[in-house]
């Protein structure tokens, strides 16, 4: 049996890659306003301009998110100083880089070169390295 190959033209190969490098830019910008949503949702909280006990109906209307998903964004915009490369990243990639160390984490995402993994291969990369971490610790504690 013989594969189902399709030969893209010059023309269509040029398309697609245009196609890719504006999905990339929206995605990259997205995950950017996404932390700054984070960022503006953390002002509220902290500045108390939202009355107690409205904060998850607030969150739902004017964020449209829900109030876990706020807290993730939130989370993440504590975390990482604005201009951070992992801004780029989505949030699942960014809760996993979470776990490392925060003056770790950029050099850890760029050396697993977490941009171009899945996010399940990031959560492994960091779950592979924390164990790590730990039995070194383990191995010093026993000396």
């Amino acid at each position: 049996m013989s594969a189902n190959v399709m030969v893209l033209s010059t023309e269509k190969q040029m398309r697609r890659v245009q196609i890719e490098m504006r999905i990339e830019m929206h995605r990259d910008a997205a995950a950017g306003s996404l932390l700054e949503v984070g960022r503006q949702l953390c002002a509220a909280k902290d500045e108390g301009v939202v009355p107690h006990g409205e904060w998850t109906a607030w969150v739902a209307q004017h964020a449209a998110m829900s109030e876990r998903v706020a807290q993730k964004w939130m989370q993440a915009a504590r975390e990482l100083p604005p201009g951070s490369p992992l801004e780029r990243l989505g949030i699942a990639k960014i809760q996993s880089l979470m776990m490392i160390e925060s003056g770790d984490r950029e050099e850890f995402a760029a050396r697993i070169g977490a941009d171009k993994l899945t996010s399940r291969e990031v959560e492994q990369q960091v779950k592979a390295a924390r164990a790590e971490r730990d039995e070194a610790l383990r191995v010093v504690g026993e000396q």
